[in-house]
């Protein structure tokens, strides 16, 4: 009698392997949505430094954010709105900002991780 033993294997080596593929793919999404993340954040970090202090401070912004600024200015003179898109890590994004009226605070001087109150 020769039966059934050893037909589960080949089933389960293919299911194992579907699992594998899997989660490679996962690995590679989350690690693509990481990469987003970041670009992002260094645009919005490059922006808003634009926006209060020029290009300059978006660009020196998006390189300590690990970021390479591709394109920095003034999109509209009317509302004073700074744009920048960035690339950091083959991920592209894009932010405004608009400078507005202080808020009472002064921002950090470079280096600090504290806001100083306006005297």
């Amino acid at each position: 009698m020769r039966g059934d033993a050893g037909q589960a294997f080949p089933l389960v080596i293919v299911v194992a392997g579907m699992m594998g593929a899997a989660a490679l793919l996962l690995a590679q999404l989350g690690g693509s949505a990481v990469q987003m993340a970041r670009a992002q954040s260094a645009a919005d970090a490059a922006a808003l430094a634009g926006a209060r202090f020029g290009e300059a401070a978006a660009e020196e912004m998006a390189r300590r954010n690990g970021a390479e600024l591709i394109t920095a200015g003034v999109s509209d003179e009317a509302t004073g709105r700074f744009e920048v898109e960035v690339l950091r890590g083959g991920a592209r994004a894009v932010a405004g900002a608009a400078h507005t009226e202080n808020q009472g605070f002064l921002p950090p001087p470079l280096g600090s991780e504290t806001l100083l109150p306006l005297r």
